[in-house]
């Protein structure tokens, strides 16, 4: 007797009606073998009869029945392990990772400090390089699914110096410049140059294009001269360029006023093609000029005249002595100061000035270098000693430099000038900054080594890309040519000094990080340079 492969048994009960016999025996059993399978059939001659058709045909009321499992209940994300705290180097990246549970897709979105981050969407997050201003950055991730969301907690960054320092490459982007002054960048990366003698211009895409000065300027200033070591210095873009006002600020001297003449603050607006200048304003017109020439030097000499927006927005405006031994205390007069003002000339809130509100800081000898230190954006200036102690000093609101040339009673000094030789009776010379006098004066973070050596344009370098020297202090010491990089500790105070190396000997008269985190540098000798860290 065979055994068939039929999951019913065979009939006890013969019939000649098949249909019948076959469902007597599997009507129960059929819906618990078939599922959801395609269903045998049974063979009558040359035709075959799916055997659900042949139940369904015997019993109508009896259906093949499919249990499926009830779906799973749907689960809110959780953070089953949470994100842990990094420590990278300079220029280094770091991973955070988190790992949740829940119904899925789960979404993930990264935060920094709270905000989040684009395209940061996964379960993991790996930063760019980071800098020294990313040093405890908060991290963290919120997990979402369709019925709720989670946030983790926050993992800390922890970056540490890098020890590896940077090798400079050097590209001449542009030659053949009449003694460019300073230099400054447009959003777009445009680049501004002024030249002492011949005023503002614009280099952008490969081409020089003359702005405002001399004659051959599409904006011409018949005012501006130039004379010893002034002209047109200075040069900064208002931090609301790009949303619309296209203003830019020139320091210059000036003949529209004389008996003295003067140097000026120049505010101008660029056209839509930044490709000529327009609507002059003289946003400060009382600037000291030396306009006679003494015994310590010609007329025009120590004008200052860097100018800088701060991350405050407002405008430090450096300034000279003059020669003149009154001037650095004088806090009515607008030499041997750095100024603090708003973008139309008005005084800064908060400047607390002992004298006219304008004055950040008073005291200076010759500032031709001022920068904001990133993190905390307190400026530091930089300035040449009077054959001695050339000088980096942190600024304070009101702060005294205690540069005070004027003889002492009982000395005499030519022209009562005592900054070349010694403003005391014991012929000591006189000091750079003078805590004897002034035990409150602003200290220097560095002099120098007690040297002269005509220290002009500083700049702070920012970024993963300057690997030891991120957040390092590099300035330019023209009399020496060479490009210094000085490392200050919290407090400002200098704790180590490196010099550049294979640059060519040249004055460095400005220093400006570009938009790519280069360093850009005008040279006396008509060059602009690009460094790049490699």
């Amino acid at each position: 007797m065979s055994t068939s492969s039929s999951p019913c048994p065979r009939s006890p009960h013969h019939t000649t009606d098949p249909l019948r016999a076959v469902a007597r025996t599997c009507s129960i059993a059929l819906t618990a073998f078939l599922g959801t399978a395609p269903a045998p059939a049974v063979q009558f001659g040359e035709s075959s009869v799916p055997i659900t058709h042949l139940a369904d045909a015997a019993f109508p009321a009896v259906r093949r029945q499919v249990v499926r499992p009830p779906p799973p209940p749907v689960v809110a994300p959780r953070i089953t392990a949470q994100p842990v705290n990094v420590t990278a180097s300079v220029g280094q990246s770091a991973t955070f990772s988190v790992t949740a549970a829940g119904t899925p897709p789960l979404r993930y979105q990264w935060r920094r400090n709270g905000a989040s981050i684009a395209d940061a969407t996964s379960a993991s997050y790996a930063t760019p390089a980071a800098g020294l201003l990313d040093n405890g950055a908060l991290y963290s991730v919120v997990v979402r699914n369709a019925i709720g969301n989670v946030a983790s907690a926050e993992a800390v960054l922890t970056v540490t110096p890098s020890t590896v320092t940077p090798v400079l490459s050097r590209t001449v982007v542009r030659s053949g410049l009449s003694s460019p002054w300073d230099l400054a960048f447009l959003p777009d990366g445009s680049m501004l140059i002024t030249e002492k003698c011949r005023g503002l211009s614009i280099l952008r895409n490969g081409a020089l294009t003359r702005l405002f000065g001399t004659s051959g300027a599409s904006l011409v200033a018949g005012d501006l001269f130039c004379q010893g070591q002034s002209g047109m210095h200075g040069v900064a873009v208002d931090p609301e360029f790009g949303n619309g006002n296209r203003y830019v600020y020139v320091y210059m001297a000036s003949n529209a006023s004389t008996n003295p003449r003067t140097n000026r603050v120049v505010r101008l607006t660029l056209s839509a093609d930044l490709l000529t200048a327009s609507g002059r304003v003289d946003i400060i017109t009382d600037i000291a000029f030396k306009d006679v020439a003494n015994s310590w030097g010609g007329a025009g000499s120590h004008s200052g005249g860097r100018l800088r927006f701060g991350p405050d927005g407002l405008l430090y405006v450096t300034t000279g002595d003059n020669h003149n031994g009154t001037l650095p205390q004088d806090l009515t007069r607008m030499g041997g100061k750095v100024l603090r003002v708003t973008p139309t000339g008005s005084a800064a809130l908060g400047n607390n000035s002992p004298g006219d509100p304008r004055i950040y800081t008073f005291g200076h000898r010759n500032v031709q270098g001022i920068s904001f230190r990133p993190g905390t954006g307190q400026p530091y200036t930089s300035e040449h000693g009077p054959g001695h102690s050339d000088e980096v000093t942190p600024l304070v609101a009101g702060g005294n430099g205690g540069w005070d040339p004027k003889p002492e009673p009982g000395v005499s000094c030519a022209d009562n000038y005592c900054g070349y030789t010694s403003n005391k009776l014991d012929g000591t010379p006189t000091p750079m900054t003078d805590t004897a006098k002034f035990p409150t004066a602003m200290r220097p973070s560095w002099n120098n080594s007690g040297r002269s050596q005509g220290t002009g344009p500083s700049t702070f370098l920012n970024g993963p890309q300057w690997k030891a020297w991120d957040g390092r202090l590099a300035v330019g010491v023209m009399g020496d040519m060479r490009l210094d990089i000085l490392q200050l500790d919290a407090t400002g105070r200098m704790t180590s000094q490196s010099t550049a190396t294979g640059l060519p000997a040249q004055r460095m008269r400005s220093l400006v990080q570009g938009p790519d985190g280069y360093l850009y540098v005008a040279t006396d000798s008509g060059e602009i340079w690009r460094l790049v860290p490699n």
